[in-house]
C-alpha cells in the first residue's frame, strides 16, 4: 500500500491538485448531473430530453475542467484563476451575509447606505428624520426612518 501512495504522491508532485475553484466546477458538475439523472428518470417529453443532454454536456464540460485544473502543470495560472474567483465569491458571500443579517434584524434596525462613501452602516429602527453622520467618510446626511 505504500508504494501505491509513494507513486501517486510522486505523479501529484508539481501538479496543482484541488483548490476553491475545483470544488466549485466539481459541485456544478453533479448538480447538472443529478438535474440530467432527475429530468432523463422523470420527463419523457422531447424538449426535456434535449435539455437532459445539454444538462450532460455542461456536467461533461465542468467535470473536464475540474479535471484539467486538478492535474495541470502550471501552478502560477490556477493559483492567480483561484484568486480571482475567490475576490469574486467573497464580495456575494459579504452580500448574501448583509442581507441575511438585515432581515434578521429588520425589527430592530435598517442598514442604509451612505450616499458619499457608499459604505453600509446600521441604524437604530426610531420613526422620523435623523440626520446621520458616516463613520468612515465624516459626511452628515437625512435620512427617513418610517
Amino acid at each position: 500500500m505504500s508504494k501505491f501512495r509513494d507513486r501517486l504522491n510522486n505523479f501529484m508532485q508539481g501538479r496543482n491538485g484541488s483548490d476553491t475553484l475545483y470544488w466549485f466546477y466539481m459541485g456544478l458538475s453533479l448538480a447538472f448531473f443529478i438535474a440530467y439523472l432527475v429530468l432523463s428518470r422523470f420527463v419523457n417529453n422531447n424538449i426535456c430530453i434535449y435539455i437532459g443532454y445539454g444538462m450532460l454536456a455542461l456536467f461533461s464540460l465542468f467535470f473536464f475542467l475540474t479535471m484539467f485544473r486538478f492535474y495541470s502543470k502550471n501552478i502560477y495560472k490556477r493559483r492567480r484563476e483561484n484568486e480571482k474567483f475567490k475576490s469574486f465569491f467573497i464580495n456575494i458571500k459579504k452580500r448574501w451575509r448583509r442581507r441575511f443579517r438585515a432581515f434578521k434584524e429588520r425589527k430592530d434596525f435598517i442598514y442604509k447606505k451612505c450616499p458619499n462613501c457608499k459604505q453600509y452602516l446600521r441604524l437604530k429602527r426610531i420613526k422620523g428624520n435623523h440626520t446621520v453622520k458616516c463613520p468612515k467618510c465624516q459626511k452628515t446626511f437625512d435620512i427617513k426612518v418610517k
